[in-house]
Parts: structure tokens; C-alpha cells; sequence
């Protein structure tokens, strides 16, 4: 028996320069969700980079997603925007993971996250 799965997606800060890509990222945890059916963590690596600072600034005020995302106009706006309606409206508890590799921090977190879906004894927030 292989026990309880959990996807574990770990996204590079340097893929993301725009408020659209953290939608996106957003969007494929939920799809790995949705179509696997098992609980998924998400991981930003490099967390000691400046690229991970300027991600975690995008991502730090969460209500202010569609405003920044109507300022950046465009029809990949407008798309992001729908899809994080849907993000917003079916997404469940969870909590996002910072580490960093090389600077080992964040790795005892995620551990912890781990037991947490594996035990099934507390939630993801």
C-alpha cells in the first residue's frame, strides 16, 4: 500500500514578474487538485533570491489581485481575472510554503505541512 499522495509543486520566483503569473501559478495547483483528486502543497523555492521577495509582494495582498489585475489590461487580464474568480470561489485551506535550498529554510515547515495531510491531525491554513 503506498499510503496518502500529496503533490508537492514547487515554483521558481524567477518564472513570475507579473501579478498574471501568480494567477497562473494559483490555477495549476488547483488543476493538479482537481485532476489528480489529492491534496497539493504549494512551494516557492529560492526564497533568499530577490526574485522570491518581489513574488511574495505580489502575492502578500491577496484582495488586491483583481484591482492590480483590471490595471494591467489586456485580454490575459481579463482571462486571469475569471480564473481567479474561480480560484477564489472553490479554492480550500491551504498555506504557502517559502524555502530555500541552499539557505536550508522553510524545509522544517514543509515537513511539518506533510504530516499534517499525512496524519490527517490539523489543517493546511
Amino acid at each position: 500500500k503506498i499510503g496518502v499522495p500529496i503533490a508537492v509543486l514547487i515554483f521558481d520566483p524567477t518564472l513570475t514578474y507579473r501579478i498574471i503569473d501568480v494567477v497562473a501559478l494559483q490555477l495549476m495547483s488547483m488543476v493538479v487538485q482537481f485532476r489528480l483528486g489529492i491534496e497539493s502543497i504549494v512551494v516557492i523555492n529560492k526564497t533568499d533570491s530577490k526574485d522570491a521577495f518581489n513574488l511574495l509582494n505580489l502575492i502578500k495582498d491577496e484582495n488586491n489581485i483583481p484591482k492590480r489585475l483590471k490595471n494591467e489590461g489586456g485580454i490575459l487580464s481579463e482571462m486571469a481575472e475569471e480564473f481567479h474568480y474561480i480560484i477564489e470561489k472553490y479554492k480550500q485551506a491551504t498555506r504557502l510554503v517559502k524555502v530555500s535550498a541552499t539557505a536550508q529554510i522553510g524545509m522544517e515547515e514543509l515537513y511539518d505541512i506533510l504530516h499534517e495531510i499525512y496524519c490527517s491531525c490539523g489543517d493546511l491554513t
